[in-house]
C-alpha cells in the first residue's frame, strides 16, 4: 500500500502525540497494516478544498466582468503563468516554453499552493482590478473576507 492517508495529529494522555485516522478510508487503510511494524511516512498538510474554490469564485467574478469575453480556463492559465507557476515544455533544438502548471491537490502541496494563492489575490487586486468596473475590487475584497475564506 503506497498512497495517501488523510490523518490528524492528536495528544494521547498514554502516549503523547499521535497520529489519529481523519476519516474512514484512512481508518481503514491504517488497520490493514500489521502491528508493531516499523513505518516510514512523509508528512505534508493536507490541500483545503474551500480555497482552491475559492480560487475559482475569484477567476469565475473577474472572467465574468472583462470588458472583452475570456473564459474562466484562459484566465486562469494567464494567472498561472503571470504567478510563475509553470512547467517547461521541450521544443526541440534546445528551446522549451512555459506552459501553465497544474494546480490539481497531487501537484502542489498546501504550503506552495498557499503562496500561489496568495500571488494570484496579489495580481488579481493590483494589476486586473484597477481596469475593472468601479467597486470591483472592493467585491473581491469581500469575497477574501468571508469569515469561511479567512486562511
Amino acid at each position: 500500500m503506497a498512497h495517501d492517508l488523510l490523518l490528524h495529529v492528536t495528544d494521547c494522555p498514554k502516549c503523547g502525540v499521535s497520529l489519529k485516522a481523519a476519516d474512514q478510508l484512512a481508518e481503514e487503510d491504517l488497520n490493514r497494516l500489521p502491528r508493531a511494524k516499523p513505518f516510514l511516512a512523509t508528512v505534508r498538510r493536507a490541500r483545503s478544498n474551500q480555497q482552491l474554490r475559492l480560487w475559482w469564485a475569484m477567476i469565475r467574478k473577474v472572467a465574468q466582468a472583462t470588458p472583452t469575453p475570456i473564459s474562466e480556463d484562459a484566465l486562469a492559465s494567464w494567472v498561472k503563468v503571470r504567478c510563475g507557476h509553470v512547467e517547461y515544455v521541450p521544443l526541440g533544438f534546445g528551446k522549451s516554453y512555459a506552459a501553465p502548471a497544474s494546480i490539481a491537490f497531487a501537484n502542489m502541496d498546501q504550503g506552495d499552493f498557499q503562496a500561489f494563492f496568495n500571488e494570484s489575490v496579489r495580481l488579481l487586486l493590483e494589476e486586473v482590478a484597477p481596469g475593472m468596473p468601479d467597486g470591483f475590487a472592493d467585491e473581491l475584497h469581500a469575497m477574501l473576507d468571508q469569515p469561511e475564506n479567512r486562511r
